[in-house]
């Protein structure tokens, strides 16, 4: 019987490649999620197009990460008394958001026009450039705090906080 011999970087050559085979193998078993349109209504769907979110929503938007932000819009009706006493009616353009992580809707029916998502929390807004009228959400889209918050904070890229001023909570993710 003969003896074979292999060097050692003939071992490492094949040892990397076939690490590389799996490496690759791994990157293409990764789900890709796409927002489709069907009708005037949006879900999302993988990459075969299997349907992972039924269309039920007026938009879905990537957010980032597997993250998607849905909004539907609805009309409400409105009415008030004048000092006159005269009934006053009218349609007021409601919305009604939420996000999704994946196919898990992991915050709903909230009033907020943007989601941002950082690092480690998430930011709902009614304008993205001014802290008023905001909530701030854990990565499972658990609210962290309650009421109001009055303002917030980006310190780098690592950093965000939030603050309530009337029971004087403080709040980062970090």
């Amino acid at each position: 019987m003969q003896e074979i011999k292999v060097s050692r970087q003939f071992i490492l050559q094949h040892l990397v490649c076939i690490c590389l085979v799996f490496a690759s193998m791994y990157a293409y078993t990764q789900q890709i999620l796409i927002p489709y349109k069907k009708g005037k209504l949006f879900g999302i769907s993988d990459e075969k197009a299997n349907v992972v979110v039924q269309p039920k929503y007026n938009d879905i938007s990537y957010l980032k990460d597997y993250y998607f932000q849905y909004t539907n819009t609805f009309t409400a009706t409105d009415t008030f008394k004048k000092l006159n006493g005269e009934l006053f009616v009218k349609s007021v353009e409601k919305i009604n958001t939420g996000v999704f992580f994946k196919q898990k809707l992991i915050i709903s029916n909230q009033p907020f026009k943007h989601f941002l998502v950082y690092k480690n929390c998430i930011v709902g807004s009614q304008n993205p450039y001014h802290p008023e009228k905001c909530a701030l959400f854990n990565l499972n889209g658990q609210q962290l705090i309650s009421e109001p918050i009055k303002g917030m904070g980006v310190g780098g890229a690592n950093y965000f906080g939030a603050f309530a001023a009337e029971n004087k909570k403080y709040k980062c993710c970090n």
